[in-house]
């Protein structure tokens, strides 16, 4: 079923057309990106979602009814917004921040105080730590956890996001698209997302939704369109490495070998150098139970130190990816760390299994060659 439908949406300044005749449906629980060079109307078509900008042609229709029928303030319940510079209120703390809109609403202060503390959990930021902080305390990062946590707070259906990770450093911005992404598995939100990077969007889109103009100019899946860009703009805008963007297509969930190479911290260095040798590999990891606490080098062995002794010097989280991450990450940290294998983690630290770069090499060939159907 649909969540939100564009038809013949059309906005004019004056003589000029910011957005031109875009029609597109957008499924329930779905995350569509809206993505293009600068000036091609992204941020204006939504920004007509939620009547920010009102529509010189055209209507959109949420669950079917057109949003000219409700009052703003009764559409705009229905959706969360977080945009690039987060909008926080620099006089209020980070729980009056996320509880601007059950205020409005009139909830009760107990069922208020929950939800803050719900939603401050469920961004990575600990209640106690930060619901009495000013937005002036936290880092950059930190804030637009805040904005999306505050974009949630009522529950709405429909989530807008307008460039909300575009000023930030890469590994910040990297771990948000990471964290949207563990949050949009666990509540199934329909996401409209604007981005003028590519990569994020083939990340993060269900469907990615071209724009050029005013134009829309291809809308299909992220794998559609690595496979078959509509035109030679498309071709270019997506760049010449596809095979290389298409790893970002495929979870390390979907690829990781089961039974990773691990042993137990008071293991002995002959079971170490026994396990090396029937894996094949340099490195084994070391758990607790099914929490990973670190790994034993082949070198590590020449020093004839106790596993705990070694663990002491280590930080597991070097050498692990989340299970939702994508492969081409997953392969980049192999390239930034020299690690032949890494460690796949659900939640914090629970070891669910392995990949080993020889794997990732071998699928890259065979999107190379056309073989691998994303």
């Amino acid at each position: 079923m649909s969540m939100i439908q564009l038809e013949n949406l059309t906005k004019r300044y004056g003589t000029h057309v910011a957005v031109d005749g875009v029609t597109l449906s957008i499924a329930a629980g779905e995350t569509c990106v809206l993505i293009g060079p600068s000036g091609c109307g992204k941020t204006t078509t939504l920004r007509m979602i939620n009547r920010l900008v009102e529509p010189t042609e055209g209507r959109v229709l949420i669950e079917g009814k057109d949003t000219r029928s409700m009052r703003p303030e009764e559409l705009r319940r229905k959706m969360g917004y977080v945009i690039q510079s987060v909008g926080l209120f620099d006089h209020m703390t980070i729980a009056q921040n996320v509880g601007v809109v059950p205020r409005l609403l009139g909830w009760p202060k107990e069922r208020i105080a929950a939800r803050v503390d719900e939603l401050l959990a469920l961004v990575g930021l600990e209640p106690r730590a930060f619901r009495d902080k000013y937005p002036r305390q936290l880092s950059g990062g930190q804030q637009q956890r805040v904005g999306v946590a505050r974009a949630l707070a009522a529950d709405p259906p429909i989530l807008l996001m307008d460039e909300p990770f575009g000023a930030l450093d890469p590994i910040t911005r990297e771990r948000l698209q990471d964290e949207l992404l563990g949050i949009q598995s666990a509540l199934k939100k329909t996401i409209v997302f604007v981005t003028h990077d590519i990569d994020e969007a083939i990340k993060l889109g269900d469907r990615i939704a071209i724009l050029k103009d005013g134009k829309l100019i291809q809308y299909d899946t992220p794998a559609a369109i690595l496979k078959r860009p509509a035109n030679a703009f498309v071709r270019d805008f997506v760049g010449a490495d596809r095979a290389l963007k298409s790893l970002g297509l495929l979870r390390v969930q979907d690829v990781m070998e089961p039974n990773p190479p691990q042993v137990g911290p008071d293991a002995s260095l002959d079971e170490v150098r026994e396990l090396m040798q029937r894996y094949a590999v340099r490195r084994v990891f070391v758990a607790e139970g099914r929490r990973l606490v670190g790994w034993v080098d082949r070198e590590d062995l020449e020093r004839n130190e106790s596993i705990r002794t070694l663990l002491a010097r280590r930080d597991a989280g070097t050498i692990a990816v989340p299970h939702h991450t994508t492969v081409r990450e997953a392969l980049s940290v192999m390239i930034a760390t020299g690690f032949r294998i890494v460690a796949v983690v659900r939640g914090r630290d629970e070891l669910v299994g392995w990949v080993p770069r020889a794997k990732l090499i071998r699928l890259l060939e065979d999107l190379e060659a056309g073989e691998v159907a994303s």
